[in-house]
């Protein structure tokens, strides 16, 4: 796409020569008023305005002015293109905001080399800002994300603490059942700093690049039975009944090892969320004939419709904690986002409160 100049002088001997040398390369508009300049800048906003400095009524100077101090076209690179050579005019150019003074008469290589060096030289800027704000980004989303971990590690391993004195001040004092209570609680807490901790590792090695992407023949039926044998003791622990429902001929085209963290996440933190007794079934469907949509559903506590807008991205904070108090920092559902888009797929949520919840990805199907 060609970039657009709007070229502005007086004289029509030099609109028609500049316009016969940049037309090929750039699209031109063209006024010899400057009063005009101002309504055509914020009509079309050119990438660029090559002004004339001395004009009838208001001067190229003032232009400029003006053009700075309207919060549309504030921006806009302005290059004169003037006769006037003494340094004060040429030093008044750059002090108002131009960002370079071509003198008449003007050399075709030279206009066409000098534009091309501010339109580089404006985007390679903004290319630098652009990368400045979203590094910006990156880095308050990840401190807000270690805060995050750092409070949900601290309330279990508190938990930890708190039992194990208790266990190392006498043991004679506690029943077995009581003994039996307290390991269950602690194994509880250890799984849900192990999982955590687990997810971050995962994380960090996501956000530098070392995990590797090798999408291969997958078989979902088998991936679905081994994330649910990781939480089969929760399961049992909550009474909850969990049931694959995906057909075991089933095939997608994915990287098993993200695949199965993806899965793993989303049955666990339907475990987490869902009460005791309660139910989750995992369905897989073939969605016309290009994607598997595979379906964690449960009968858990729901999700608000406010929260639900905040459940994959990282600068939003979802603090609901589990049925049975269990920590939760989103970064698991973080963790599904990247790897689903990794792969191309899709990853959506439908929730109502007090209901439960089912979480979708959509990966395309073996061919």
């Amino acid at each position: 796409m060609k970039h657009s100049i709007l070229v502005v002088d007086d004289n029509p001997v030099n609109l028609k020569l500049v316009a016969s040398v940049l037309s090929p390369y750039y699209k031109l508009s063209i006024t010899d008023k400057g009063e005009a300049t101002i309504k055509i800048a914020e009509l079309k906003m050119p990438d660029v305005i090559l002004l004339d400095v001395m004009m009838p009524g208001i001067s190229g100077f003032d232009v400029c002015r003006q053009l700075r101090q309207n919060e549309k076209t504030k921006d806009i690179l302005i290059i004169f293109l003037t006769a006037k050579t003494e340094e004060s005019d040429i030093s008044m150019a750059f002090d108002i905001g131009g960002a370079d003074y071509i003198l008449k008469p003007f050399k075709s290589k030279e206009i066409l080399s000098r534009i091309k060096i501010q339109i580089d030289l404006k985007e390679a800027q903004y290319r630098l800002k652009k990368q400045n704000e979203e590094m910006k980004e990156i880095i308050a989303n990840r401190d807000k994300l270690f805060y995050i971990i750092a409070h949900d590690l601290k309330s279990p391993f508190s938990g930890i603490l708190g039992m194990t004195e208790m266990v190392s001040a006498g043991m004679d004092i506690f029943s077995k059942d009581e003994l039996v209570e307290i390991g269950k609680s602690m194994h509880r807490s250890i799984s849900n700093v192990y999982g955590l901790i687990e997810n971050l590792l995962d994380w960090a090695r996501m956000q530098k690049g070392q995990i590797e992407f090798n999408p291969k023949e997958i078989d979902i039926y088998k991936i679905v039975e081994q994330s649910i044998s990781v939480v089969e003791q929760r399961v049992v622990q909550k009474g909850i009944t969990i049931s694959n429902e995906v057909s075991e001929e089933l095939r997608i085209n994915a990287d098993e090892n993200m695949f199965y963290v993806i899965i793993r996440n989303l049955i666990y933190n339907a475990v987490k969320f869902t009460a005791h007794k309660g139910e989750i079934k995992i369905t897989a469907n073939i969605s016309d004939g290009k994607e598997v949509i595979i379906s964690v559903n449960d009968t858990g506590i729901g999700i608000s419709a406010d929260n639900l807008g905040k459940l994959f991205k990282i600068g939003e904070t979802v603090k609901n904690k589990g049925t049975d108090g269990e920590p939760s920092t989103g970064l698991g559902l973080l963790l599904c986002t990247e790897y689903v888009k990794t792969h191309g797929g899709r990853i959506w949520a439908e929730s109502e409160e007090g209901k439960g919840s089912t979480f979708h990805i959509a990966l395309p199907i073996v061919v």
